[in-house]
């Protein structure tokens, strides 16, 4: 048997996973019915389209087999072409090639494009003799099986569209299969990459949104900023539905692609794609267009067009539905939403995705495939990953690019690179996001620049009234960025921007001057901002000017010398600065003054921005209606907004009258406030009057001249009742009143505004609300019902799920509201859907935030007990704070409970604190302020280096107790110790806060209310729990392994049930033999002999598994246990590296463990277990040692005698200790390894102090160095982080590591 294959040079194409050589084509015919004729054309029109042809040129003789290289050849081919003749049957080979070419269709592996030749379907189905009585032939040779096989392949084959040959031109026909042909190769011609994650969510709902079944024409629009991985999403979506049509044409870079006359090419290259046709030939872009009607409008056709950036493109490739045949479909990828505009009455459905930034565990699980080829990061570049792709922001452009950057760089690298990140991007990161930055005009570009350097995160409000009088169109402005996914509006109508866009906003600053970036039009916080005008390098041109210490400064004083040659500053920032001296008309550009920290005393005069529009001094605790400035901002008649939020002095607003051009005026939080200037009265323009949580009992009546305000907010106030002329106040839309404990009345005259549309009263003692106002919020209801009804039947809808932040939840929302429609709705009813639509908007404002602490593993029975401590929490109550209590013994699983409760609830509140180990904490002499300051920061969602977190926790209950929190306090059993971090009473937070306490002490919240508080004691685990535990640490399963035959019942039985002592003694064993654990149970026996109980208890336990270690792992265990718990273990591990310690491969189960960070982790009896080992006079560890732990004075060391067993010194100095160390402490102390100098000051010569040392911790470390020759040999660990070393600090020359 010979095969001959064609010789023509293969196509792009892609392996089955089968060995030898692939084909894009097998053929199955009967030669003597068709190669003369049409076999043979078919044949050469294939080869001359460059399509790869297997085809048997001679046949097989007969007697002879088919042999296993032809179905080789059917596995390695992409597309099989039967031919059926009216002999085809009569031949064994065939209808074994057609059987095994059916399997793989079957399954997928196989396209089957089949050609009828001189038979009817009828004959392919055995209705007739022509098929029919060739199988009964074939039976007698066969067997009925074989041949039932074959028929059944026969039949299947109907169902498959194919080619009849009658009255058709062979030529022809052969030509329009080629076409075909080449149109399922396509498939295979669009390159992706390998490295694909996170994607089937993304890919399955733009497929719902394409629905391929449906038969009618859909445009559907891929849209998100560069770099999102539209085009990626695209190609999949692409590959995984181009076989369902007649023709496909993917078009990639439309946008460069179509500069100059590129359109044209654009147009042959649609059109020779779907028609095979390579020889295209157009004369304009209406030629196309009509071409495209002419050849597209008969046939169901999928197109991608990628980064299309301008309509007009979309006008000359897709231009409206009657160019398609039904159910064909157009994806257009682009960065700009705008373009589909003018398409929504095109085409039947007109829908646009949003394709946002990827989570934080599908970035890691990206970048780990480019930076390290695996799917996740090894361990020692855990930490340094995440930080990575913190700075990408989930961008999967920039995530690919430093990845690829990072591969197979040493950690030295990684860390300049975390630097360097912060200042600029990737090459093909920045040359991506700056081709839209170049797409906006002077005044967007402004816009952009602002948002990128130092407005994201700003109201749009605000920002919108400087851009305006600036002359930079913002609603255009904003509009136009939005719309190209360079900015996003987010809650509380802020503006957001994405940390790449940020970076290349500043990037783009820093370029209009690299040698000195203070010269550039913006300057923003750790850019030089304190230094621009003080060292007066600001020129013309600089427009902002970013100062954010937030922080008391000494000699923080800016005098109008050092504005001078920055004339132009739009915007200035300043925290806690003081001005001084005559500023003239220094600030007659400045739009916008934020001045937080502003003092008491105005010591600057002439002051005059008579062209400031926005003033913001939130947050200012010395000034009042007498402060000094008021008389010279005067001159700032054209302001639109006065912020004068949580200023704690303010008892009355200063005189309004000169700005009687205010819109917006915010007295939010002004707590000594009691009254409002009659001058407010002046204010015909304001549209937003905010004096919520102030002391404020009445509005002055000089209030109804206010005719255009629209928003009122007096939530949390003191006021009794709201001003009778309020019904006057024809604009007034939203009225906020919240928690006004003493509100009781309404003014029946509220009925007569019409335009009310929210009024929020809970909290209050009003009782009764007007029947009429009650119907005008049911046609504000029934308005918004038409409206959305509307705007999903409209083509315009952004279509998301909540991967890809469905902020409105509109499908069932509409649904709600359309069917009140429809339907008398009562009292009860109505006030249910408002209280879902406010759930709904609760859980999606939370949604994007992660709350979650460490995953809580090998867990049992938890489940019901989470349930029961969130029955007893009652999150439905939302007017009041709840402190639940969980009580029990050590090692009772209190902690893992309250995870696991804290990581179902978290996402209910606004934000949340899990203080851990609070009774370890506070035996620091710091303890307490750690944990206030961990809380506050938790809270407030700050970083750890924010330096305003100075201030006591008191000086945050204002805000607190605006915010709805989840605070759990772990393992804490003072009262005192409780109190000084949640208050003595849970009145310190917002209404709906939950605190959850976890202590061995019962009676830790006898204090506090009883009405408010809820005891939960937790209890053993009962037999089978105990054992289903004891079996996932022991054996990894739910179950016991046949051959330890009931040992594992033994020794659960002889076990306290405390989920700490299961687990322990599950670890212990693991993995060890049979008679290893036979001498654990007769162990065990025997301890219940001699203490005569039936359990042993979990301290027994504990020193079980000690004593079962050797003198090494000892040693580690005590490290941990005594002073290094917490630490990260990869560092701890280079302190046990040498010859006489162990490695850090020591740090075993069960006795300590290594959490998700690294840091390591050991119970709180265990770490008593260890420092009553180091107590015991008779102790069995070989090794004496000694531990000096939390020592506040030198003088606690200096006579102490057995100094030289000392391993570990652990100094806790506050920062106002004036302590200094010489060699003469520690020169008894010749074995010392570990050593904690915190806030210490040396002195003197230390040449042989320290032989032993290997892990110096040094934060904190002062400035001025007075030691001589502190020569270290054997340091492999020096920390001195929070310390105030610069690069000539003394240390450096005198400290000699060997």
């Amino acid at each position: 048997m010979k095969r001959r294959r064609s010789s023509s040079p293969k196509t792009g194409s892609t392996s089955h996973g089968s060995s030898g050589t692939e084909y894009d084509v097998f053929m199955s015919f009967r030669g003597p019915d068709t190669h003369a004729n049409f076999t043979n054309s078919l044949c050469h029109t294939l080869m001359d389209k460059c399509i790869n042809v297997f085809i048997d040129k001679q046949g097989i003789n007969v007697g002879e087999e088919i042999g296993p290289e032809i179905f080789q050849a059917i596995d390695n081919s992409k597309i099989c072409i039967p031919i059926f003749s009216r002999d085809y049957a009569s031949s064994s080979w065939c209808l074994r090639e057609l059987e095994h070419v059916m399997q793989r269709w079957k399954t997928n592996e196989l396209e089957v494009m089949p050609i009828f030749y001189d038979v009817e379907p009828s004959d392919m189905k055995l209705e007739t003799r022509v098929y029919a009585d060739a199988l009964t032939l074939h039976k007698e040779k066969h067997g009925a099986e074989i041949v039932q096989r074959w028929a059944e392949a026969l039949r299947e084959v109907t169902g498959i569209k194919g080619w009849d040959t009658k009255n058709r031109d062979h030529e022809e026909l052969a030509r329009m299969i080629a076409q075909k042909v080449l149109v399922k190769l396509k498939v295979s011609c669009v390159d992706i990459s390998d490295h694909l994650v996170g994607m089937d969510g993304s890919v399955n709902e733009v497929v719902n949104l394409l629905n391929v079944e449906y038969e009618d024409v859909r445009l559907i629009g891929l849209w998100g900023m560069a770099g999102i991985g539209k085009t990626t999403l695209a190609k999949v979506v692409y590959n995984k539905l181009s076989s369902n049509f007649d023709g496909c044409s993917f078009i990639s870079d439309i946008r460069e692609a179509s500069r100059g006359s590129g359109m044209l090419d654009l147009q042959r290259r649609l059109i020779s794609d779907v028609t095979g046709d390579t020889k295209v030939r157009l004369s304009s872009i209406d030629h196309g267009k009509n071409m495209i009607k002419r050849q597209f409008c008969g046939k169901r056709f999928l197109i991608f067009l990628d980064d299309v950036d301008d309509v007009s493109q979309l006008r000359a490739l897709v231009e409206k539905k009657e160019c398609f045949g039904l159910g064909s479909r157009i994806v257009v990828t682009t960065r700009d939403r705008s373009v589909f505009a003018e398409f929504q009455d095109q085409f039947d459905c007109c829908l646009v995705y949003e394709v946002n930034e990827l989570d934080t565990h599908v970035a890691l699980q990206l970048f780990s495939k480019h930076a390290f080829r695996r799917n996740s990061p090894p361990n020692e570049f855990l930490s340094l990953s995440k930080e990575v792709i913190a700075y990408t922001g989930g961008l999967p452009l920039a995530i690919e690019a430093i990845g690829l950057f990072l591969r197979g760089k040493k950690e030295l690298v990684w860390q300049v690179t975390l630097k360097k990140m912060k200042y600029c991007q990737q090459r093909d990161v920045h040359e991506k996001l700056m081709s839209s930055y170049e797409a906006l005009d002077h005044p967007q570009q402004q816009i952009f620049l602002d948002i990128a350097c130092f407005l994201s995160g700003e109201k749009e409000s605000y920002a919108t009234y400087m851009w305006d009088d600036c002359g930079f169109f913002p609603d255009e402005g904003i509009e136009i960025l939005h719309l190209m996914s360079l900015v996003k509006i987010r809650g509380e109508n802020r503006l957001w921007m994405h940390d790449q866009l940020k970076a290349l906003g500043r990037s783009i600053v820093h370029q209009e001057n690299c040698k000195d970036p203070i010269k550039g039009s913006r300057v923003w916080y750790g850019q030089g901002g304190p230094d621009i005008v003080q060292q007066k390098k600001g020129t013309g041109t600089v427009a902002a000017y970013y100062n954010q210490s937030e922080v008391p400064l000494q000699d923080s004083v800016l005098t109008s010398k050092d504005f001078i040659e920055v004339p132009n500053i739009r915007f200035l920032k300043l925290s806690y600065q003081t001005l001084s001296g005559d500023f003239g008309d220094l600030f007659s550009e400045l739009r916008w003054l934020t001045w937080c920290g502003c003092p008491k005393e105005m010591q600057a005069t002439n002051f005059c921005p008579k062209n400031l529009v926005i003033l913001d001094l939130g947050w200012s605790s010395s000034i009042d209606e007498h402060w000094g400035g008021w008389t010279q901002l005067k001159v700032a008649t054209r302001l639109k907004v006065l912020d004068l939020s949580y200023n704690k002095m303010l008892k009355e607003t200063p005189e309004l009258s000169a700005f009687l051009s205010l819109e917006r005026l915010i007295l939010k939080g002004c707590k000594m406030l009691m009254k409002l200037s009659d001058s407010i009265g002046m204010l015909k323009y304001l549209v937003l009057l905010d004096v919520s949580y102030t002391n404020i009992v009445e509005l002055p009546n000089s209030i109804a001249n206010l005719k255009r305000l629209k928003v009122l907010n007096i939530s949390g106030s003191c006021m009794r009742k709201l001003p009778d002329a309020i019904g006057m106040m024809e604009k007034l839309e939203e009225i906020y009143g919240a928690n006004c404990q003493q509100l009781e009345v309404i003014p029946s005259d509220i009925v007569g505004l019409p335009s009310l549309q929210i009024l929020k009263l809970t909290g209050t003692r009003v009782e009764n609300v007007p029947v009429l106002l009650q119907s005008l919020r049911m046609k504000k209801m029934k308005d918004e019902a038409r409206q959305l009804a509307a705007d999903r039947e409209t083509s315009d809808t952004i279509c998301t799920t909540a991967a890809v932040q469905n902020v409105f939840g509109i499908g069932d929302r509409v649904k709600q509201i359309t069917d009140f429609l429809e339907a008398e709705v009562n009292d009860e009813s109505k006030v249910k859907m408002e209280e879902e639509a406010r759930q709904r908007a609760a859980d999606l404002e939370t949604s994007d935030r992660n709350y979650a602490i460490a995953a809580v593993q090998n867990v049992v029975g938890i489940d019901d007990r989470v349930k029961q401590i969130t029955d007893l929490l009652e999150m439905e109550v939302n007017d009041e704070v709840r402190i639940i209590g969980i009580y029990g013994t050590h090692g009772i699983g209190k902690t893992t409970l309250a995870k696991a409760v804290y990581n179902r609830i978290s996402s209910c509140f606004n934000s949340c604190s899990f203080l851990a180990e609070v009774e370890q904490t506070t035996q620091n002499p710091r303890g307490i302020q750690f944990l206030q300051t961990k809380l506050i920061r938790d809270i407030l969602q700050r970083d750890r280096e924010d330096p305003s977190f100075d201030e006591r926790i008191e000086s945050f209950l204002d805000i607190f107790r605006e915010m709805k929190v989840l605070i759990v306090v772990d393992d804490v059993e003072r009262q005192s110790h409780l109190q000084a971090i949640v208050g003595d009473q849970p009145h310190w937070f917002g209404l709906g806060s939950r605190i959850i306490v976890t202590s061995n002490n019962s009676e830790i919240l006898k204090e506090y209310d009883l009405g408010k508080t809820r005891s939960y004691m937790v209890h053993q685990l009962d037999n089978g729990q105990a054992f289903e535990l004891f079996c996932k640490h022991a054996f990894g399963r739910q179950s016991s392994i046949h051959a330890y035959d009931g040992l594992p019942n033994c020794i659960v039985n002889a076990t306290v049930k405390l989920p700490l002592a299961v687990e322990v003694i599950g670890s212990f064993l693991r993995g060890k033999s049979v008679e290893e654990w036979k001498k654990m149970e007769e162990l065990m026996k025997q301890l219940m002999t001699s203490s005569q109980r039936t359990t042993v208890g979990c301290k027994e336990i504990l020193d079980i598994c000690y004593k079962a270690l050797d003198p090494k792992q000892k040693h580690v265990f005590l490290d941990i246990a005594c002073f290094i718990s917490g630490m990260d273990a990869r560092i701890a591990s280079y302190m046990w590296s040498n010859p006489h310690l162990p490695s850090s491969d020591c740090i075993l189960m069960p006795l300590a463990k290594t959490g998700e960070n690294n840091e390591l982790q050991i119970h709180r009896l265990l770490r008593c277990l260890g420092k009553r080992i180091l107590d015991q006079e008779e102790s069995e560890d070989p090794i004496p040692r000694k531990f000096h732990i939390h020592v506040t004075v030198p003088e606690a060391i200096s006579n102490d005698k057995g100094m030289e067993n000392i391993e570990a010194l652990c100094f806790d100095l506050d920062d106002h200790d004036s302590c200094v160390f010489t060699a003469r402490h520690f020169e008894s102390m010749p074995g010392i390894r570990f050593l904690q100098l915190d806030n210490a000051r040396v002195s003197g010569d230390f040449a042989c102090a320290f032989p032993s040392l290997r892990w110096l911790c040094w934060q904190r470390c002062p400035l001025d160095f007075g030691a001589m020759n502190f020569v270290l040999r054997e340091l492999v660990i020096f920390d001195l982080s929070w310390s105030k070393v610069v690069e000539d600090w003394g240390g450096w020359s005198e400290i000699k590591v060997v």
